[in-house]
């Protein structure tokens, strides 16, 4: 699963948006926190990308 996570810059004070491959919210936090660990961040919100549905009729849509 992919997970968005928006956090705070608290050096600039700017909003910013990753994505985080994981298995759970958990995991992707802790992902976040290792990939931006020399930084002063925080995380404001963690939620899972939607995945794209799949056609219904199995073909392409034209």
């Amino acid at each position: 699963m992919t997970y968005i996570i928006v956090f705070l810059d608290r050096r600039s004070w700017k909003v910013h948006m990753t994505c985080i491959g994981a298995n759970s919210e958990a995991d992707a936090r802790r992902g976040f926190h290792e990939c931006y660990r020399h930084g002063d961040f925080q995380i404001l919100s963690v939620c899972k990308k939607p995945e794209k549905p799949e056609n219904e009729n199995g073909g392409d849509n034209v």
